[in-house]
Parts: structure tokens; C-alpha cells; sequence
């Protein structure tokens, strides 16, 4: 095989280990580019999980190659080589799933491009380090020194060629892994290659292998304490202690609590474990029945492992709700139509179990109702509260709970929603006229982030929901999830106008595209450039070939010509982030 050094990278961010994630967290490395000479290798190994399992397949190549998934070397491990037999683009999916059986896909692509693409010199890569390490101890790999002769700006990667056997270690912890220097703590005796990679943006790079050896300095594994098995009632939270672990060496540890089996249909995923990485965390439960929990104690080189078990019986009343249990997160005060009929109003079970909402007292600036029929909102659902169930007459709404408003109605103005269980408030929030404007048809709806009792008190919160239901056109999601306080099109004409006039605005159409109205011109519409890619993709901006050109990227999905505007100055920090929010929120019109 023949390794070019004419490799360059398209660097992506290096990941943190995931914090309550809910389940793996797959990372395919970066983006390669190269001739049909190189040997591309992509790297998962930043993949995130327990016990991780990895396939890689195609998920696009060029027409005319002959290589099936077959012909990936490495295709059930982290590190996948592709040598390629054609020029084009090969998209790359590696597929991760941990020991729960949950799983996630990350994409890198090869581009494979001709030779005489390439063209300047090669930077070299120079690097200081000490080839005799220490086991358990920071060891700094310094390549500051790295330079190039045409004084290119450069960009950088550390990464593991091979570790001890025992080792555990991944590229994510490498610190400063994208800088010119980076550390690790080595976790087992033996040898060390950390490959470091120096690339300019012709792009041409130069590689070392930086070669380290620790002779180990002794450790003892961690003992890892679950705490005691428990039985507990349906409904509160469980408290998980780990306090009780402890290092013979007294090095610090590190926590991680996972479930190890649970209930059937209970639902429940890692991430649902609260403060997971600490050593005292807390769960939910879900249904009534056994939960396996472990917890793994980690002393920088070893890790103890420890389990208790958590005996869940019993169901929840609506007497075990508290404060920030359920989230109101949709209104409307002034529907087309009859008030009478029309009004509603959404809350979100926020409390980690199904409750039934019989007895729940609604409660205004001046009137007040209790709900007298019974109807069960799951966990994690909503409900919706209105004063009419026929959905002949209500605009179309499915009424959850019937409220009867002849004793509590919403005002069109200002007016308080207070739920109250035997006095004690649940949730509350208070609206005005001025936060909150009253417009016939229109709701005021809590995006689906933001669904806790905190966040509803701050009327900036807020905002109309851009979907309309029923056969009166009213605005709103009632009774499913709400949407994003979304950027308008009409925050991203502006910006369009004021930077690209004379050539795609006001008359001009340079390169057959005009920008006069950016939504008819570029959403689903394919590009002159790169026809298999529109000029926006609703929700996302990795497929909107308008996006990669106003971010200079546009070379790295196979696009072609200068960035936009052409010649500069370029969109600032805060006008990319305007668009981008645009596209990633669905491109609204």
C-alpha cells in the first residue's frame, strides 16, 4: 500500500465523554481527502459508550466503483481503511451500539481527487517529548515548533498509533489534541505512538510518531460502592451512594452510573440516571419492579465496579406531585371562534411517572375550577385542558380534560394559570397583553427545551407557534410537541440584501441566482454548482450548498469556486449564526 503524505484532515471537533447521553454517542472521525494513490484510515475510536460494538459500511460512493462494503478493511472495529478504486466521494457510516443495545451512526467522507489538486509545499512537523514516562502521571507532547516555509496557517491532530496491551485510553483524552500541544495520562506500563499530523491549507501535510514507554509505578484498583439494596415506593426519587468507594493509592476517582437491567416498559435509558458522573446521583422510576444499577469507580488507571439493586413497588397519586411536576407550555386565551368554546391550554408531565390529574385545581386572578374526570398523562406527555371537548366546535382541538369555564376562563388580557393540588402550587405562570399580544387565532407556546416550571416564569421564553390546526386555521401544537422559537426568514432577507446586492439582489442573478426572495430562490432548489445538493435543506445545514458557501466550506463537500460574498468581507460571526439557526429550525417561510 502506498501512504501519500498529501493526507489532509477536515478537522471536527473533539468530544467530552457525553453527559447523560441516554445512550452511545457515535463520532466517525474526520473528513479525508487525497488521490487515488492514498489509503484512507477513519478512526471511531472518540465514539462514546459502554462496551461499544462498530460496522462501517457505504452510505454514497462514485457510480463506477466496484467496492462493496465487503472490501472495507476493518469494518466491525473503530478503525476502518478504504484504498479506493475510482475518483469521487465515498461516505462512510460507522454504526455504534453499547451493552443496553442502544445505538447511533456518524458519517465521514473520502474525498479522492486528482492529483495536481494539490499544489505549495509541505509543512514540517517538529516535536519535543520524553521517550520515559510514568504510569498514572501527565506526560505533554510539545510540537509547538512545527512550521511551514511558505508561512501557511496550519491546523493539527494527535492521535494514538498503538497503546499497551490493558490500555483503555481513547483519542478523546488526549488534551489539546487539535492544538500544537497536547497531554495524556498513560494507564498502563508499557509502550506508547501517538501520531501527530501537521496539515496547511494547500492541503499537504508532514507526520511523526512520537514513541513513549512508561515502566508502570504500581496501582491498586478502586473498590466501588453502590451503596445498600433498597425498596422503595413508586412515585419519589431514589438517591444512588457511592460515597462508600475507596483507593487504597488515594487517587482521586471518577464516577459513572449505569443500568444494568431494568423493569420491562419502564423506558428508562442512562441518561435518565441525574448526576450520573458524580458520586451521588438519583433516578426516577419509571413502572414498579427491580433496577440493577452499577456503578463504575474510576482511580485514573483502573476501575471497580459495584452493583445495588432497587426494589420499585406501588403507583403515584396526584398527591405526590410537587412543584415543577407539571410544566404549562401552550395557550390560548383568544381563539377564532367562540372563547367560549375555543380556549385551552397545554401542561407537560415533567414528575417521572404517570399521574392521574383528577382533582387538579385550576386556579386564575379571579376564578377558580377542579377538574372532576379522570384521565392519566403518561410521563414525559401532555394533556390538553380546554373549555370544550367536541372538536366539531373547538376549532379541532382534542381536549384531554374537560373544564367547564363557566367558572374559569382565560383573559384575553393579563390573567394568572395555577396548578394546584389541595392548595400547593404545581405550576404557575401570569401573562400580560404587552408579553403576551392578543391576536385572534394565534397561541403563545414554550419551545420543547424549555419544558421545566423555570423556564415557562420568563415571557422571552415564549413565542407563537408557526403551525396551524384545525378547520379555523387557529395557531398551535396542542397536545404534541411544540415548536422552537424559530428564526424567520424574514431575520435572514436582510442580511441577504445587504451583502450580496448588485450581484444576486436587486436585479442581479450572477451565477443564474437571484436572492430577492431567499426562500422561493434556494429551499429544495437544487444548486448550478452542485446539483445532488440543494441551496437549502430544511433542518439541515451540512446538506445547504448556500450555507457552505457563505462558510467557506464549499470546497469540502465537493462544491467548487470562492466563498461568498466573493473577494469579502465576509457574513460576521452573528449574521452565520442568524442563517444557520434559519436552516437548522426547518428554513420557515
Amino acid at each position: 500500500m502506498v501512504i501519500s503524505s498529501a493526507l489532509s484532515v477536515l478537522f471536527l471537533s473533539a468530544c467530552a465523554p457525553p453527559e447523560e447521553s441516554g445512550g452511545p454517542l457515535a463520532d466517525a472521525g474526520a473528513n479525508r481527502r487525497g488521490t487515488l494513490d492514498d489509503v484512507y484510515f477513519f478512526d471511531a475510536s472518540d465514539s462514546m459508550g459502554d462496551s461499544l460494538t462498530y460496522s462501517w459500511q457505504f452510505v454514497e460512493k462514485p457510480l463506477d466503483t466496484r467496492l462493496t462494503d465487503n472490501d472495507i478493511e476493518g469494518w466491525n472495529t473503530p478503525y476502518a481503511v478504504l484504498e479506493p478504486d475510482v475518483l469521487g466521494d465515498y461516505e462512510m457510516e460507522v454504526t455504534v451500539c453499547d451493552d443496553m443495545g442502544l445505538c447511533d451512526t456518524a458519517i465521514a467522507v473520502a474525498f479522492v481527487q486528482e492529483l495536481d489538486a494539490y499544489s505549495g509545499v509541505a509543512p514540517t512537523a517538529s516535536c519535543s517529548f520524553d521517550a520515559a514516562i510514568t504510569t498514572g502521571a501527565s506526560t505533554t507532547l510539545d510540537c509547538s515548533a512545527s512550521s511551514d516555509p511558505e508561512g501557511d496557517p496550519l491546523t493539527y491532530i494527535f492521535s494514538f498509533y498503538s497503546l499497551p496491551a490493558g490500555s483503555a485510553l481513547a483519542g478523546w483524552e488526549l488534551t489539546g489534541r487539535y492544538t500544537d500541544t497536547a497531554s495524556y495520562v498513560p494507564d498502563q506500563a508499557g509502550d506508547y505512538s501517538v501520531r501527530f499530523r501537521v496539515i496547511d491549507d494547500t492541503p499537504n501535510s508532514d507526520r511523526i510518531f512520537l514513541e513513549q514507554t512508561s515502566s508502570g509505578a504500581g496501582n491498586t484498583a478502586p473498590a466501588a460502592s453502590a451503596g445498600a439494596d433498597q425498596s422503595v415506593a413508586l412515585g419519589p426519587i431514589v438517591t444512588l451512594d457511592g460515597t462508600g468507594s475507596t483507593d487504597a493509592d488515594a487517587d482521586p476517582l471518577t464516577y459513572r452510573w449505569s443500568f444494568k437491567t431494568i423493569p420491562a416498559k419502564s423506558g428508562l435509558v442512562n441518561g435518565n440516571i441525574r448526576d450520573r458522573t458524580t458520586d451521588t446521583a438519583n433516578f426516577t422510576p419509571a413502572v414498579a419492579g427491580t433496577y440493577e444499577i452499577r456503578l463504575r469507580a474510576d482511580d485514573g488507571t483502573t476501575t471497580g465496579v459495584d452493583f445495588a439493586t432497587i426494589t420499585v413497588s406501588g403507583s403515584p397519586t396526584i398527591a405526590d406531585l410537587v412543584a415543577g411536576d407539571l410544566v404549562i407550555t401552550e395557550v390560548m386565551k383568544n381563539p377564532i371562534g367562540s372563547d367560549g368554546d375555543g380556549e385551552w391550554f397545554e401542561i407537560y408531565n415533567d414528575s417521572g411517572f404517570d399521574v392521574d390529574i383528577n382533582g387538579l385545581e385550576l386556579v386564575g386572578r379571579t376564578d377558580s375550577t377542579t377538574l372532576s374526570s379522570s384521565y392519566t398523562v403518561g410521563d414525559g406527555d401532555f394533556a390538553v385542558i380546554g373549555a370544550n371537548s367536541d372538536t366539531g366546535t373547538n376549532g379541532g382541538v382534542g381536549v384531554d380534560a374537560t373544564v367547564t369555564y363557566s367558572s374559569f376562563f382565560l383573559a384575553n388580557g393579563g390573567d394568572d394559570i395555577s396548578l394546584e393540588v389541595s392548595g400547593n402550587v404545581i405550576d404557575v405562570i401570569s401573562y400580560t397583553e404587552a408579553a403576551y399580544p392578543n391576536v385572534e387565532g394565534e397561541n403563545w407556546n414554550l419551545p420543547n427545551s424549555l419544558h421545566d416550571a423555570t423556564s415557562n416564569n420568563n415571557s422571552n421564553n415564549w413565542c407563537r407557534s408557526y403551525r396551524q390546526h384545525g378547520p379555523d386555521d387557529n395557531y398551535g401544537t396542542p397536545g404534541w410537541g411544540n415548536n422552537d422559537c424559530l428564526t424567520a426568514v424574514d431575520d435572514v432577507q436582510p442580511i441577504i440584501d445587504s451583502n450580496c446586492s448588485g450581484c444576486h439582489t436587486g436585479g442581479g442573478s450572477s451565477g443564474n441566482l437571484t436572492l430577492d426572495d431567499v426562500y422561493a430562490s434556494t429551499v429544495g432548489v437544487a444548486s448550478d454548482d452542485l446539483p445532488k445538493m440543494n441551496l437549502v435543506a430544511a433542518d439541515d445545514t451540512a446538506n445547504s450548498y448556500l450555507w457552505h458557501k457563505i462558510n467557506g466550506t464549499q470546497g469540502d463537500v465537493g462544491g467548487a469556486g470562492n466563498q461568498m460574498p466573493n473577494g469579502g468581507p465576509y457574513l460576521s460571526s452573528t449574521d452565520l449564526e442568524t442563517i444557520e439557526n434559519w436552516i437548522n429550525g426547518g428554513a420557515v417561510e
